[in-house]
């Protein structure tokens, strides 16, 4: 069996990965501290507003179409293995998919192509932590872990995020204390990128 090019995702320094990823979730979480509201008033709107959820899928589309797109020049591409066979007509539908919901979009369409942005974000920081031996580098699963089982769950119960929407708008000081323990996991997680990873 031949060997298959190292894929980009793998290529990411772990340091790399986890300063990049607990850069954005402190800004995510210290702005859920300070501005509660506003940030559980987003999403409830990004949630009713379908600008919002076109935006979200043309990104998800164009990103898991470089995926599959088969180029020389495309280090986005991955290997789809014994589908290799189907790749242009896995494009085909990935274009097609995203054109229709585009032009017809679904109740709560927010919901599901935010848990469809999750899955893809989940790849780079978990490729780049796979197999590694660095202290410590068990914090970027443990995040991501739970986080792809929300995502797959939103995928296919969307109006779970308008709900979650709701609950925060309902219960700021919960959501203020959960985002403080959110940025105390960005702090760690920044501290062992920079001193051992």
């Amino acid at each position: 069996m031949f060997d298959l090019p190292i894929h980009v995702y793998e290529r990411i320094p772990l340091s790399s990965a986890g300063v990049v990823m607990g850069l954005v979730l402190l800004l995510v979480h210290l702005a859920a501290v300070a501005y509660p509201g506003q940030v559980a008033g987003l999403l409830a709107l990004a949630c009713r507003d379908v600008r919002f959820a076109k935006a979200l899928l043309v990104v998800d589309c164009a990103w898991a179409a470089l995926l599959l797109w088969d180029s020389p020049s495309n280090p986005l591409m991955i290997s789809l293995y014994d589908f290799e066979g189907i790749r242009t007509i896995l494009l085909f539908i990935c274009l097609a998919v995203c054109a229709v919901l585009y032009k017809y979009p679904t109740p709560n369409l927010f919901g599901r192509v935010a848990g469809a942005f999750l899955l893809l974000a989940a790849a780079p920081p978990l490729s780049a932590s796979y197999m590694r031996e660095e202290t410590l580098r068990e914090l970027i699963p443990l995040w991501w872990y739970p986080v792809l089982t929300v995502a797959i769950v939103l995928v296919v119960k969307p109006y779970l995020l308008r709900d979650a929407a709701e609950w925060m708008e309902k219960h700021l000081c919960a959501v203020r204390i959960l985002s403080v323990a959110g940025a105390l996991y960005a702090l760690l997680l920044l501290v062992c990128a920079s001193i051992f990873y």
